[in-house]
């Protein structure tokens, strides 16, 4: 048998071998595609209503965010972490500052989804402490993301 002839034998088994083989349940599926669309900090501010307390006031807030949008086929993968967010009450003076946290959330990779983190601000004054709601938007494509801040009374 020529070597040409030989190859030929053994692929003919090997396609009838993939033929043959198993589908299902038991067949590991086809990975999507995964691709990083954002990884990068970025610097945070905006201005929030403080009706909490004796003395309510606009409160200026300001900190860092790192944003990892990972791209899993038809849906992302969205993790912020949040680099303590700061603000300065404009009328007592008095600091407001919330913990280092961290979300995650899975949302379409089309058209735009809003993600809500809660924070709680603590006042290190007379101002009531707060919880500040943090609305991040994801559009894509891109992802363009934009952030706004809400708040409620924490009691």
């Amino acid at each position: 048998m020529s070597t040409r002839t030989a190859v030929a034998v053994l692929m003919s088994f090997a396609l009838a071998a993939c033929a043959d083989a198993p589908s299902g349940p038991g067949r590991a599926p086809l990975a999507a595609p995964v691709s990083v669309a954002s990884n990068s900090w970025t610097n945070v501010s905006g201005a929030i209503y403080n009706s909490c307390g004796a003395t309510p006031e606009l409160v200026l807030l300001q900190g860092r965010e790192y944003f990892v949008v990972t791209v899993l086929g038809d849906s992302a993968r969205v993790q912020a972490s949040y680099d303590g967010l700061m603000g300065v009450g404009e009328v007592t003076g008095d600091r407001y500052v919330t913990q280092v946290s961290t979300s995650q959330a899975v949302i379409p990779a089309i058209g735009s989804s809003t993600i809500d983190v809660s924070e709680r601000a603590i006042s290190s004054g007379t101002a009531g402490s707060m919880f500040i709601v943090i609305h991040e938007t994801v559009a894509f494509p891109g992802p363009v993301i934009t952030t706004s801040f809400t708040m409620s009374c924490t009691g």
